[in-house]
């Protein structure tokens, strides 16, 4: 994604640039930090790392990658975040970056993948998936809002008095119809979901209007702490009116 990212930081000086996720299976650290150093650089201090330990085996199949065991990908995860921050900081890299540090995210729904992410991160990612115990690889089912909530709590105790940022990932974002409606056509297109399950979790936005949608997000910020929100290519549009919704109604 580094192409892409120098791409939309020459044409706005405004934009965060961050990579959301990578799997950390596809990269040497040495290589990523030149690459996250140099956008860094030519967007003048607006880069920010994403990792991830990578859930879908396809990819590495695809890639010819091997796919690690999931303990073996966690702390592939915890390695690289450590490595790549630490190579960063160093006075004598080059390129050198303009932000001291890069901002990292770690993103993760998993137990020990956050744990990494409340020892390493400055945004902490909660993306909402997990996978199926016993089913095939890239098997997923959402978080309910209790599940959100325990690893929320987990996280904040393990931080400690580290400060960080939450990111919450919006599977689907729709606007303008009942919510359960746009719940029966999640549930009906993902096996093993049920309408009750996709309305319990925070990581859909269903609503009737923008508004609605806008004042949900405030909900979740108070309960989940959650302080911004990323979304997929596909409900990029309905997020940003829900966006002006919320700036509209902010106090």
């Amino acid at each position: 994604p580094f192409t892409t990212l120098a791409a939309a930081g020459a044409i706005s000086d405004r934009l965060r640039l961050r990579t959301y996720v990578l799997n950390v299976g596809f990269w040497n650290p040495a290589l990523l930090a030149r690459e996250v150093a140099t956008l860094d650089l030519l967007s003048g201090g607006r880069a920010e790392l994403g990792l991830g330990a990578g859930h879908m085996k396809s990819e590495h199949d695809d890639a010819g990658l091997p796919w690690l065991p999931f303990r073996q990908r966690i702390q592939a995860l915890d390695d690289t975040a450590a490595e790549v921050r630490r190579r960063l900081a160093d006075p004598a890299h080059e390129p050198r970056p303009v932000q001291q540090p890069v901002p990292l995210m770690v993103a993760a729904m998993s137990g020990p993948g956050l744990a990494v992410a409340a020892a390493r991160a400055d945004v902490v990612g909660f993306s909402g998936l997990r996978q199926i115990p016993g089913a095939a690889p890239g098997t997923f089912t959402l978080a309910s809002a209790a599940e959100t909530a325990d690893r929320v709590a987990q996280v904040r105790e393990r931080a400690g008095d580290r400060r960080y940022r939450s990111d919450v990932l919006l599977q689907q974002v729709v606007v303008g119809q009942p919510p359960e409606q746009a719940a029966g056509e999640m549930a009906a297109a993902v096996p093993r979901l049920s309408v009750e399950q996709v309305l319990d979790s925070p990581f859909v936005l269903y609503a009737r209007d923008e508004q609605e949608a806008a004042d949900e997000l405030r909900r979740r910020h108070e309960r989940y702490g959650f302080d911004s929100v990323t979304t997929h290519q596909p409900s990029m549009e309905a997020l940003g009116q829900v966006i002006a919704a919320y700036r509209g109604g902010a106090s």
